[in-house]
């Protein structure tokens, strides 16, 4: 491939990307929703007791991709981690006993929250891939038809670039599509199990596992994600495609003088699941900080950290923590033995 080639390849490929990441679902995720009220931009980490937690002057610290790599970026807390999968009435309906506050605290111990919680870290997950399936879905039908206007609109690129570009445009769209839609199969099960799970009350289908840091909070998650290694670097989950892939949700959230940790999965995987959240709740707070704090940078992209802490690292701290999260981006490594950046602040606590 020339260097005029290899140029118009990263343009298109900056430009599928770019318009893929500003594309947002307006629908509820409720199956035959009949509500008469409007998709609404909700959180999906609650903004009033748990981003606000970490905040500093309103604002959070996410990790973004930008035209120079990987950042730290300052997000209001009204903007930070929103997404439009719900109507108002479902969002009120299915959340409004997690929306923590005055009268109401986190408790480790009530399945239901747990399973709340959980419904809304899967279904935020869920809306994203149902949004790259919707695009990739178009854009692969487009480039087949050989639409070259259309997808010059679609994705704002220049027409002859698109042209000259078919060939890799079915090509990206193909292989995305086939990765998103198996995706998608696996967490609308994941959440439709959730959705029963509270329509019925009955919640033996999920396990758990919390852990509980005396910490003052500096992160916060919701997230859902497959723990792909044990602490002794074994690979315990298989990312091959048309496999069933053992996932949790994560949910981290303040608790008067505590960070509580929540992990849940569904019960067929309690035999992998089980002894991996043994080993990691026996180690000794500081190590387990260690490691729950690569398992964040590895595997979350819904995180939000306190600018409290961040603005406090040294620029070799700030490098390593967006190097360990590029690295792991497309491919999955092993905890570090080496690492040494806390994500909890306990080694400072």
């Amino acid at each position: 491939m020339s260097a005029k080639d290899e140029q118009r390849a990263q343009r298109v490929h900056a430009k599928i990307w770019g318009t893929y990441r500003n594309l947002a679902l307006q629908s509820c995720l409720i199956p035959e929703c009949q509500s008469s009220g409007k998709v609404i931009k909700a959180h999906s980490i609650q903004e009033k007791r748990v981003l606000r937690s970490v905040s500093n002057n309103g604002h959070v610290y996410m990790i973004k991709s930008t035209a120079q790599g990987f950042a730290f970026q300052l997000v209001g807390v009204r903007k930070a981690t929103r997404f439009t999968g719900f109507c108002s009435q479902h969002d009120n309906e299915l959340f409004d006993k997690v929306d923590l506050g005055d009268e109401r605290s986190i408790n480790p111990n009530d399945p239901e929250q747990a399973v709340r919680l959980s419904l809304r870290s899967t279904a935020c997950e869920y809306w994203k891939k149902l949004n790259a399936q919707i695009f990739f879905r178009k854009l692969l039908q487009l480039a087949r038809s050989g639409d070259v206007p259309s997808i010059s609109e679609y994705i704002n690129l220049d027409q002859v670039d698109v042209s000259k570009s078919l060939d890799y445009v079915i090509s990206v769209a193909k292989s995305r599509l086939d990765g998103f839609d198996f995706a998608v199969k696996r967490i609308g099960r994941q959440f439709m199990s959730l959705l029963h799970q509270l329509e019925s009350g009955k919640f033996h289908l999920s396990k758990f596992s919390t852990i509980r840091l005396k910490t003052s909070p500096t992160v916060v998650v919701s997230a859902h994600f497959p723990p792909e290694y044990n602490l002794s670097g074994k690979c315990i989950v298989s990312k091959m495609t048309g496999v069933d892939l053992p996932e949790v949700t994560l949910n981290i959230v303040p608790n008067e003088n505590e960070v509580v940790l929540m992990f849940l999965w569904h019960k067929r995987y309690e035999q992998l699941f089980r002894s991996f959240f043994h080993d990691l709740e026996n180690l000794k707070e500081a190590k387990r900080a260690l490691i729950l704090s690569q398992m964040l940078i590895m595997q979350v992209e819904n995180m939000a950290l306190s600018p409290r802490l961040v603005d406090m690292w040294e620029d070799q701290e700030k490098s390593a923590v967006l190097d360990l999260f590029k690295r792991t981006t497309n491919v999955s490594i092993p905890y570090l033995t080496d690492w040494n950046v806390d994500l909890f602040g306990i080694k400072s606590c």
